[in-house]
């Protein structure tokens, strides 16, 4: 079996929380898979040289996890992204959620799964599956809702399958909130990372990131990443911005529908590469603009830091009816699969 258990601290409540190192073989892909939040801790590949290195951003033990606030790793639901308002309709009956984010609801908080024990259901050969019961009306959301995570390496593949099943209708947006490194966890900024995104349009935002309905084309803005190019050409980080430059990242990009790789990312200082591939119709590209917190290994983790692609519904997507929908039927099993993919090349 290539799944070592690990202890990985104590919750406040004094839960023992696990972490399981999952690897297809000794010289390959090499995860860590806590039942604290169904966490992805690590993801360790080599580089051009040969040197192993963690390229997502984290925390050394449970403890790091439920004191953090950065969703570093997380699995996020019921509803990952936003919802206007913090309110929706279902059935014709209107349910509130809490209201964390300028008046909306984000992510589903405050009481989000990635502060919860997580059952392991089954420990495979390359594989760990996690199960959370999300009983009826949690996070304000209606129907007790049975979901399962699987995570699995298979060579240079970190596969992660989603299932649910609700008894009452419901919505369900389950995504992965892993900050991605490629220079290494510890390593410099993702500005000089080269990414490619297979989408032709974004959503457009309010100012408080909340769809309008309207789908942008992306040719000729700061959103065009059609062909490869650096993250941080059109990033200016402080001071006045121009045409053509933008803060940062936190933008849902709309995924071409020809099933293939939603997006790539490239270390031009490691050599290791990255491919996203997914179901989902949409994904969420972030860019952390400010300092983030002390994680592992006592590394502080600076502005531009990571970056996160979260496969996903589009955002609000329960108030666009030109959205595809994000409402699990009492009954039906929704089932999503997202891949990052590792390699080393030149580019």
């Amino acid at each position: 079996m290539s799944v070592e258990v690990r202890d990985f601290g104590t919750t406040r409540a004094g839960q023992p929380a696990h972490l399981y190192i999952i690897w297809d073989r000794e010289d390959g892909l090499r995860v860590g898979i806590s039942d604290f939040g169904a966490t992805v801790v690590s993801v360790e590949t080599t580089d051009r040289e040969g040197i192993l290195r963690d390229v997502v951003l984290g925390y050394d033990n449970a403890e790091g996890y439920e004191r953090g606030m950065g969703f570093y790793g997380a699995l996020v639901g019921r509803c990952a992204n936003r919802i206007k308002d913090a309110e929706f309709l279902i059935g014709g009956k209107r349910y509130i959620l809490a209201k964390n984010d300028r008046g909306n609801n984000c992510h589903s908080g405050p009481d989000t799964y990635n502060k919860r024990i997580w059952k392991t259901a089954e420990i495979g050969e390359k594989s760990v599956r996690l199960e959370l019961l999300s009983p009826d009306m949690d996070q304000g959301f209606p129907g007790e809702l049975e979901i399962s995570v699987t995570y699995s390496v298979i060579g240079n593949r970190l596969r992660i399958d989603y299932e649910a099943v609700s008894d009452r209708d419901t919505i369900v947006n389950l995504t992965n909130h892993s900050y991605f490194n490629l220079n290494g966890h510890d390593g410099a900024s993702i500005m000089n990372h080269l990414v490619r995104i297979n989408a032709d349009g974004i959503t457009e935002m309010t100012p408080d990131l909340i769809p309008t309905g309207v789908i942008i084309p992306v040719r000729g803005t700061p959103y065009d990443f059609t062909m490869r190019r650096r993250l941080g050409e059109s990033i200016e980080p402080s001071g006045d911005l121009y045409p053509g430059k933008v803060r940062g990242y936190d933008d849902n990009f709309v995924l071409n529908s020809d099933g293939g790789m939603a997006a790539s990312a490239y270390s031009t200082d490691t050599g290791i590469l990255m491919n996203v591939y997914t179901d989902m119709p949409g994904m969420q590209m972030y860019t952390p603009q400010q300092p983030g917190s002390i994680g592992k290994k006592n590394t502080t983790y600076g502005a531009y830091g990571a970056v996160c692609f979260e496969t996903q519904y589009f955002p609000d997507a329960i108030h666009q009816p030109g959205f595809m929908s994000p409402i699990l039927r009492a009954g039906d099993v929704w089932k999503s699969t997202t891949v990052y993919e590792f390699d080393v090349v030149t580019v």
